[in-house]
């Protein structure tokens, strides 16, 4: 039989860190706690944002609780929950009472668990964070050494600077449209109203033009300092692109007119906009979509109002950037 690596841990090691942490259970072990085997974990140091003691243990600890999830749907996930003070009604509990609990969802008596059953159970974590830490270390090695300090800043600030763009424009096209439907509702002049009409439409070309040119230079993956804020920054700018009226013939075609004009200046585009047929026809759908509102602007919006979702995801993306930038803006001194 192959022996495992030797830089990975033996599973009895990994073991004998558990049943340190079972002792105190998650979230109450102390910081000065020696954890020899988990401490040399590529997983633990993934996690750690610092280099100190506490750091170290609540590291482990979350390692612990990502190997327990691996085992969901099985019987021993619970009884390690329960063991480790993972649920509501073992969390701070003492080491006795804890499992007790885990026996009894274990359908075996404590004094039965406490010999031969617990040590039964953290061998199957062990398992768990072995293959967890091995697929990691298997990573790792395929990926290379990590960038450093300086590389990381700066693609972070070239991150952001795109970031910053895309909402920027956003929020000027949400300003812009909430002002816009009130022209259809009171009396603005037809002026006001034309002039709305193609500030709106300005916009709009222009965020196509920076989520265009993001793609092809990032590939379109919307990276933030917290994985959630990922998929929240996909998916409201999926939703404004998908809540707008213009099929894939017409973003091109106003990304061709933002970025044929001088400087992409509105002025410049609102005349090709009024000069010809396919301006008339971008600016006729607009039009009709921006009608399609019949929401009363005193009241909370239609939940079907295509126009009122994208004000409401064009914020969406706002309020996420504004969120996550001061996180790497305080982590690299940038801005």
């Amino acid at each position: 039989m192959a022996n495992p690596p030797a830089d990975l841990p033996r599973l009895k090691d990994i073991v004998f860190d558990l049943q340190r942490i079972v002792r105190d259970g998650v979230g109450s072990v102390d910081e000065e706690a020696s954890l020899p085997t988990l401490g040399t974990l590529v997983l633990v140091r993934q996690e750690m944002q610092g280099g100190g003691e506490l750091d170290l243990v609540v590291a482990s600890e979350r390692v612990i609780a990502r190997g327990i999830e691996t085992l969901e749907g099985s019987s021993p996930h619970e009884v390690l929950r329960l063991l480790f003070g993972l649920t509501a009604s073992t969390r701070g509990r003492l080491a006795k009472q804890r499992r007790k609990a885990a026996a009894e969802r274990a359908g075996s008596d404590p004094a039965t668990f406490n010999r031969h059953d617990e040590r039964r159970y953290l061998r199957i974590l062990a398992r768990s964070i072995y293959a967890l830490e091995s697929e990691a270390r298997l990573l790792a090695e395929r990926l290379g050494s990590p960038p450093d300090r300086a590389e990381i800043k700066a693609n972070w600030l070239g991150r952001f600077t795109r970031y910053h763009r895309v909402a920027a424009i956003l929020r000027q096209l949400r300003l812009d449209l909430l002002a816009v439907l009130v022209t259809y509702r009171k009396d603005h002049g037809e002026v006001s109203q034309v002039d709305y009409l193609d500030s709106t439409m300005w916009y709009v070309a222009r965020f196509l033009y920076e989520v265009e040119e993001f793609n092809r230079a990032l590939g379109g993956i919307w990276f933030m300092p917290e994985r959630a804020a990922d998929d929240e920054a996909k998916v409201a700018i999926d939703l404004v692109l998908w809540h707008q009226p213009f099929n894939e013939r017409g973003r091109s075609w106003l990304r061709i007119a933002i970025a044929q004009v001088p400087a992409g200046e509105l002025f410049d585009f609102a005349e090709r906009l009024h000069d010809g047929p396919d301006g008339n026809e971008m600016l006729g759908l607009w039009e009709q979509w921006l009608k399609s509102c019949r929401c009363d602007l005193e009241a909370e919006p239609d939940q079907d109002c295509r126009p009122h979702r994208v004000i409401d995801q064009a914020e969406r993306f706002d309020i996420v950037v504004e969120e996550q930038w001061p996180l790497v803006r305080e982590r690299y001194r940038l801005g």
